[in-house]
C-alpha cells in the first residue's frame, strides 16, 4: 500500500472525526512536520504512524480496513468519471469532478487526471476553430508534460489510461510527428519493450492492438507499410477475442475494420465488422450514450441508410443461419490493400 495513500486516508479520517489538527498532533509532532508527511517531503516512521492512529482511537486493523474502504470508494469515483468521459457525458463528468475534489484527498497523479478531464471538457464545449483547437491541444500537452510519459518503460493502469484518454479525444488535431510518437508508444507494448503493470497479459495485449490500430488509421495520411501493419493488427486483435471475450476492444477493432472497408468502397467486406460493431456497442452498459457517437463516426464513410440496411441484412443472415463467432473471424480481410 502506498505511503501517500495511507497519509491521505489518515487526514481524511481526522476530518471525518471532526478532530482539530492541533489536538490530533499534540505531543507527537508539529503542524509543519505533518504537512511535510502529507506532501511526501519526508517519510513518516511506523512508530509515529501508530501514535496518530491511536490518537484517532483506532486499532491498526480497523485503520487499515478504513484505508481499504476509503481508497475503494475513491477508485470507484474515478472509474465512474472515466466512464462518463469515455461515453461523452461531459455534464455528468463535471459533477463527478466537483464531488471528487470535495470528498477526497488527492495525490499528484489524480489531480493531473482531473485537470486533463476538465481541460478536455472545456475543449469540446467550444470545439470549432481548427487552428485554435490544434494550438489548445499543443498547449495542453506541454502543461501536462505528456510527451515525456511516452518514453517510460513501465506504466500503471492509471497512467496508461491517462495517455489513452488524451489520445482518444485529441489525436486528429495533433501534428503528424506527435501522432507518430503515439503510434510508436503502442508499438512498444506489442513488441514488449514497454510494460503495463496491471491486468492480465492476454487482455492487455488486445487493448494494445486496439489503440495501435486507432493511432494508425486516425492519421490524415497513411503509407502502404502502415496500412499493411494496421490491417494485420486489426485481424490479430479480433482473433484474440476468441480467448479474452473483451467486447469493448472488439468494438473498436470492428469499427476500424468496417470504416476502412467503407472508405475504400469495399462495402461487401464492411458489413460483417459493422454488424459486430453494433452488437458490441449494444452489449455495453451505456449503449444509449455510446451509440450516437459510433453512428456519427461511421456516417463519415457511409450513409445512415447504408449502415441501417447492411446491419439489418447481417442480422437477418445470422438469425437464419447461426454461426459460431470463431468461424467468422478467419474470414476477415487484413485491409493491406487499403493504402491511401
Amino acid at each position: 500500500m502506498e505511503l501517500q495513500k495511507i497519509m491521505f486516508a489518515l487526514e481524511s479520517l481526522r476530518v471525518d472525526k471532526k478532530m482539530t489538527q492541533s489536538l490530533f498532533l499534540k505531543d507527537i509532532m508539529s503542524d509543519r512536520q505533518y504537512r511535510r508527511y502529507l506532501n511526501m517531503e519526508s517519510d513518516i516512521t511506523v512508530e509515529t504512524l501508530i501514535q496518530l492512529i491511536e490518537r484517532l482511537e483506532m486499532t491498526l486493523e480497523s485503520f487499515f480496513h478504513y484505508v481499504d474502504t476509503f481508497m475503494t470508494k475513491k477508485e470507484q469515483a474515478f472509474q465512474q468519471l472515466k466512464q462518463h468521459m469515455s461515453d461523452y457525458h461531459y455534464e455528468q463528468a463535471l459533477k463527478d469532478i466537483t464531488l471528487i475534489y470535495k470528498t477526497y484527498e488527492l495525490i499528484d497523479e489524480e489531480r493531473q487526471t482531473l485537470l486533463l478531464y476538465q481541460a478536455l471538457i472545456t475543449f469540446y464545449q467550444r470545439l470549432g476553430n481548427k487552428e485554435q483547437d490544434q494550438q489548445f491541444v499543443l498547449n495542453l500537452m506541454r502543461e501536462l508534460d505528456l510527451l515525456s510519459m511516452l518514453n517510460q518503460t513501465y506504466y500503471s493502469n492509471d497512467t496508461f489510461s491517462f495517455i489513452n484518454m488524451f489520445m482518444n479525444k485529441t489525436y486528429n488535431l495533433m501534428p503528424l510527428d506527435i501522432q507518430l510518437q503515439f503510434q510508436q508508444f503502442y508499438v512498444g507494448f506489442i513488441q514488449e519493450k514497454k510494460h503495463l503493470l496491471d491486468g492480465e497479459r492476454l487482455e492487455n495485449i488486445q487493448m494494445f492492438y486496439s489503440y495501435l490500430a486507432s493511432s494508425i488509421y486516425g492519421k490524415s495520411t497513411i503509407t502502404q507499410e502502415e496500412t499493411t501493419l494496421g490491417g494485420s493488427i486489426i485481424k490479430e486483435g479480433i482473433h484474440l477475442t476468441q480467448q479474452t471475450h473483451m467486447t469493448y476492444n472488439l468494438m473498436a477493432l470492428n469499427y476500424l475494420n468496417s470504416s476502412m472497408c467503407y472508405l475504400h468502397q469495399l462495402n461487401l467486406e464492411a458489413k460483417k465488422p459493422l454488424f459486430f460493431t453494433f452488437m458490441s456497442v449494444l452489449s455495453q452498459d451505456n449503449a444509449k450514450g455510446m451509440l450516437p457517437a459510433f453512428i456519427q463516426a461511421l456516417t463519415q464513410v457511409a450513409s445512415k441508410d447504408t449502415l441501417l440496411d447492411d446491419t439489418l441484412e447481417m442480422l437477418t443472415l445470422y438469425v437464419s443461419q447461426p454461426k459460431h463467432y470463431h468461424e467468422e473471424v478467419d474470414t476477415y480481410d487484413d485491409l493491406s490493400r487499403c493504402a491511401g
